[in-house]
């Protein structure tokens, strides 16, 4: 039985990982525009690896804690998969938020939870309530809202955004039906591993022969350091609050209101730090999916007795 005490600590949580997504906004932009979009979608995925998985998985085989068969038992198409789509989301992420206002790309970002229902129901054919279909309707216009057409055309960074809410969509599908053949841990260990060998790949096309000498020089670089060893903790941090978060209630929903709140901080960082502030249609849009995201969640009993 969880107390408030917990739903406070919940609270805390979620207000960190939304902070840290955030940042993680920030430390995305600084790094492309430091390095490239490959460089930088390498090291978010690599550097975890080094600081945290790689360690980790060496104390635990040596200590007789975890062998190779709960790393590998299981489907490896699954994993693979995921890998594949959060490479693709964070490529698009990551040009998405050195074209676009921080708060903008990071609201894109966040539409996965829209595309999850309509992924299951083409590739599952599982039943979408009607509530969710007009809730999907409704996000859906205000990420209209914010992509503002203009000549007839979309603003193609503003579709890479949906590609990158896409992209994590089906990340979060996989890591689902992962879950139930791999442990936490195994799925952490092959979102890094898979996705650190796959971004590997653009990397070697891009610098050739001068790949070896890129990776020391931004190695020994102050500045890029600093700015891939923040991308990556932030990103940590993220997952690691979000997790601890939910482990504190008992029902996800409760915390709805601040699984947002990301896109917020992204706004202020973004006014902060560069002087954007969002214009009519964003702000409008904005209100559209965030009103959407927090009503969907919310359970129907509850609502209920808010309009009784």
């Amino acid at each position: 039985m969880h107390t408030r005490q917990d739903y406070l600590r919940a609270v805390f949580y979620m207000l960190g990982a939304s902070l840290c997504l955030a940042f993680f906004g920030v430390f995305s932009h600084d790094g492309v525009q430091l390095s490239s979009v490959s460089l930088a979608v390498f090291a978010r995925f690599f550097v975890p690896c080094l600081i945290g998985v790689f360690p980790w998985l060496f104390v635990t085989v040596r200590g007789r804690a975890l062998d190779w068969g709960d790393l590998f038992g299981g489907p490896l198409y699954i994993p693979m998969i995921r890998a594949v789509s959060v490479i693709i989301a964070h490529y698009a992420f990551f040009t998405c938020v050195t074209h676009m206002a921080l708060v903008d790309a990071v609201l894109l970002f966040n539409t996965a939870p829209l595309f999850i229902p309509v992924i299951e129901r083409l590739v599952f054919k599982q039943r979408v309530a009607v509530r969710v279909r007009i809730c999907l309707a409704v996000a859906f216009v205000g990420v209209a809202c914010i992509m503002k057409p203009s000549d007839g055309l979309f603003d193609p960074y503003a579709l890479l955004g949906l590609v990158s809410g896409a992209g994590l969509a089906i990340s979060q599908i996989c890591l689902l039906h992962g879950s139930r053949y791999y442990s936490m841990f195994a799925n952490m260990f092959h979102l890094y591993a898979f996705s650190s060998i796959l971004a590997l790949l653009p990397l070697v096309f891009v610098y050739g022969r001068e790949l070896t000498q890129t990776l020391v020089v931004s190695m020994f670089d102050e500045t890029a350091f600093f700015i891939f060893l923040a991308l990556a903790l932030s990103s940590i941090g993220n997952q690691y609050m979000r997790t601890h978060a939910l482990r504190c209630v008992e029902q996800a929903a409760v915390l709805a209101p601040y699984m947002y709140l990301s896109v917020v901080f992204s706004g202020i960082l973004g006014w902060a730090l560069w002087g954007q502030v969002p214009d009519r249609w964003s702000l409008i849009g904005m209100v559209l999916v965030l009103g959407q995201g927090i009503f969907l969640v919310m359970p129907s009993r509850s609502r209920a007795k808010g309009l009784s």
